[in-house]
């Protein structure tokens, strides 16, 4: 995906072609990579090597989007263009006056699964890309990509076969098909509508945190889950439970775009390099903390990550 970002102020003239209507200057624009592509920056941010096996329409939007990855020495692009799918997916996001106003989605109504010839082409690019990798990462973006168990279950099974961590962000709609991932990190919302389990979120107790956590755990067989809660930090279930809490105060938090996927980020990178699920939680809480309190797109640095951790433990002083 591709992301457009464009700022605007609103002039104080009248439109004469919608009495009542806005009219704002552009002042600036930007384009940054999306979906997929954002999670294999964080992680390139963060300091690892990253092969992005994605599936590319081969429209010009595409060259736009290599040109991005371009900017990020620690990422391999690995695509397998298929000419009949649909063009690249684009989200145009406008800010006025520096306040997110509106987003535009440039897509299908509707998305198809990938032919049989194509979920093949893309599974013989990772099983060609992953040798000596430490894990495989799944973004579900509810796209089409893993609308079929075929695909995913076949990356699953190779990766164990191989002895390499499978992590997953999956949505709702395509949850089961990640059964025996490693690792699956819904946000609470998307939890509940995979397990089933509703609660109130204004009553909600521990107890109703960790029972859904379970639950997740028990329908997807998973070694690990993890339900991120928002401003409230995240639960963690490795056979025990922990509720890892929020850095960031609410009167910090200025933009929430792309903070599920540094954390799913930071998360992966913090367990493939020997950390247990509870520390690598605890940095990826810091990570995403540090990215809602900043506007607009942009990653989040291995600097910026040990500046935080510093912060967090009182050993470095913020001013």
């Amino acid at each position: 995906m591709l992301d457009h970002y464009i700022y605007t102020i609103p002039q104080e003239r009248d439109n004469p072609e919608k009495p009542g209507k806005l009219i704002t200057r552009v002042v600036g624009e930007r384009l940054h990579i999306g979906g997929a592509g954002n999670v294999a920056a964080n992680l390139a941010n963060l300091g690892a090597s990253v092969q992005l096996v994605y599936l590319a329409a081969g429209d010009d939007w595409q060259i736009m989007i290599e040109n991005q990855l371009a900017r990020y020495p620690g990422i391999t692009p690995v695509p397998f263009t298929d000419t009949t799918t649909p063009a690249t997916i684009r989200k145009q996001r406008t800010f006025t006056n520096g306040e997110y106003d509106r987003r535009d989605d440039f897509e299908g109504e509707a998305f198809d699964q990938p032919t049989e010839e194509t979920q093949e082409g893309i599974l013989r690019q990772i099983v060609d890309s992953v040798q000596g990798t430490d894990a495989i990462l799944l973004s579900d973006y509810s796209k089409g990509m893993f609308l079929d168990e075929r695909l995913p279950q076949e990356i699953i099974e190779y990766a164990k076969s191989s002895e390499i961590l499978v992590f997953v962000d999956p949505k709702p709609r395509n949850a089961r098909n990640f059964r025996r991932a490693t690792l699956v990190r819904p946000n609470l919302k998307e939890a509940q509508e995979i397990t089933g389990y509703e609660f109130d979120r204004k009553s909600a107790t521990e107890k109703d945190y960790e029972t859904v956590t379970e639950k997740l755990q028990k329908v997807l067989e998973v070694r690990y889950a993890a339900v991120t809660l928002g401003g409230e930090g995240v639960i963690t279930l490795d056979g025990d439970f922990r509720h890892i809490r929020s850095t960031s105060r609410p009167e910090d938090v200025k933009d929430v775009i792309g903070a599920g996927d540094i954390f799913m980020s930071a998360l992966t990178l913090g367990m493939t390099s020997g950390l247990s699920l509870e520390e690598a939680a605890y940095l990826a809480n810091l990570a995403s903390g540090i990215s809602v309190r900043r506007k607009g797109p942009g990653g989040v640095s291995l600097k910026d990550l040990e500046k935080e951790l510093l912060i967090s433990n009182g050993l470095h002083d913020p001013f």
